[in-house]
């Protein structure tokens, strides 16, 4: 799976036209995401700026989709961890009162 793996993400990152050069990026941003998130239930301000950065991160891919012109069943997964990621945001941000 890992070898099979990483040649579907290769391919898909340069039908997206994802700079190869850029693509150390992933780990970095899924691990300190996932570390924000965990590290949010305890602070409200990360978890407000983990979603908020995940949010942008979806926004950003749905760009990318966008540019290649792909069909909507393409980016249709982005569109639904958007919305989630969204949902996470507004969680975060609903009570202040407990940072």
């Amino acid at each position: 799976m890992g070898r099979r793996s990483k040649r579907w993400a290769s391919e898909h990152l340069d039908h997206l036209g994802f700079p190869d050069q850029l693509r150390f990026v992933f780990p970095i941003v899924k691990a300190s995401s996932a570390l924000g998130l965990a590290v949010g239930l305890r602070s409200r301000a990360v978890g407000r700026l983990t979603a908020a950065s995940i949010v942008a991160y979806f926004i950003i891919g749905l760009g990318f989709h966008a540019r290649a012109k792909d069909a909507a069943t393409e980016y249709a997964p982005a569109v639904g961890m958007l919305l989630w990621s969204y949902l996470v945001l507004r969680a975060f941000g609903s009570d202040a009162s407990s940072d």
